[in-house]
């Protein structure tokens, strides 16, 4: 190649020169130019000042760049609103890729782990707590990422062993983690983080105590009694509480009674006619037909008590406050109250009737 050079343009054409043979001598070397990693993200278990957290840091390897054996991964809290302390273990960390779920490092140091012997498998990881930066180094047994990977690196900053990240106690907007994937490829990316003393809201309700109880009617018509049937009535009691206890619902009252005579009261037993006898169950009932069992909308198992829980059985404590049904939890029941009464060719003629308190109490 022959080049003229004119006088005043000797020094350009001695440049013009010189990059033509550095151009075709090939002394150059070839440029390798960092790409940037996409899609990063610091998800953080907790943003409140001076809180303990867990970091999940995800990013996407660029398009050609993958992470393969001897490589570097830097990720760097930048501002100092991070605070990396303790002492960390290989349960600290989990790295996930196309290759790898969740795996945890061969070893972990302060700047003295390395890969050799037990820790030359797949990576390991190395902590400045001076500048909370953490450097994942792959080792021998490391199977290289596919490029445009997705890629996820946890920190238990919290909830892993003796080593944490703190955030720092201040709010603090937009501060930065940045993350390389380099020694061939040194790509790398940034996301923002924020520290915020409101990050835990608390939301505080009340719940008063709750005690109801409705009865559908204040009177039960027994009709006219004779020897040859019973005479019968039913009425329906729902009752409920957020006790913890539960309820207990009580009766008291004198049995059936006109002027100075009564009709004598049943004890568990079945309905008679022809015999004398008044009494009460919360049972669906055949003899006679009447009644149904106890209903539960919700909470415990709604249960009548023992003397008032077996069908074509009827029980009744004159004059005295006895126990009908008991919860020892939060339950809302309806009960329907059989009412059976019996009468003898001797019951004295007359209007007989009787007054039934019932009294509903909850245990909280």
């Amino acid at each position: 190649m022959k080049f003229i050079l004119v006088t005043k343009n000797k020094i350009i054409s001695s440049i013009l020169i010189i990059g033509v043979i550095f151009l075709t001598s090939g002394i150059f070397p070839n440029i390798v130019f960092a790409a940037a990693l996409t899609s990063v993200k610091d998800t953080m278990s907790t943003q409140a000042k001076n809180t303990a957290a867990d970091h999940t840091l995800t990013w996407t390897l660029a398009s050609g760049s993958t992470t393969a054996l001897n490589a570097t991964i830097t990720v760097d809290f930048v501002q100092a609103d991070i605070v990396a302390s303790g002492t960390w273990q290989t349960t600290d960390f989990a790295f996930t890729d196309n290759v790898r779920s969740a795996a945890a490092p061969a070893s972990v140091g302060t700047g003295a782990a390395s890969c050799s012997g037990s820790s030359a498998d797949n990576y390991i990881v190395n902590i400045t707590a001076a500048t909370s930066t953490f450097v994942i180094t792959t080792c021998t047994g490391w199977t290289t990422s596919a490029a445009t990977t997705a890629t996820t690196f946890v920190i238990k900053g919290a909830t892993g062993g003796t080593g944490a990240l703190t955030n720092a106690n201040a709010d603090t907007n937009s501060s930065l983690v940045s993350i390389t994937n380099g020694v061939n490829d040194t790509d790398s990316g940034s996301a923002a983080i924020v520290i915020e003393t409101n990050a835990v809201v608390t939301v505080s309700a009340t719940v008063n105590p709750t005690l109801t109880l409705a009865i559908d009617s204040a009177s039960v018509s027994l009709g006219t009694l004779s020897t040859s049937a019973a005479g019968t009535g039913t009425n329906q009691i729902d009752i409920a509480t957020n006790a913890g206890g539960g309820f207990l619902l009580t009766y008291n009252g004198a049995t059936l009674t006109s002027g100075a005579n009564t009709i004598a009261v049943y004890s568990s037993a079945a309905s008679s006619p022809g015999t004398a006898g008044f009494g009460v169950n919360l049972k669906d009932n055949a003899t006679p037909n009447i009644g149904s069992d106890a209903t539960t909308n919700s909470g415990a198992t709604c249960t009548p008590a023992a003397n008032y829980n077996t069908a074509d059985a009827y029980k009744f404590v004159a004059s005295t406050t006895t126990n009908l049904t008991s919860m020892s939890a939060a339950a809302d029941c309806r009960f329907i109250v059989s009412y059976v009464a019996n009468i003898a060719s001797t019951t004295p003629a007359g209007s007989y009737s009787t007054a039934i308190t019932y009294i509903a109490s909850g245990t909280f």
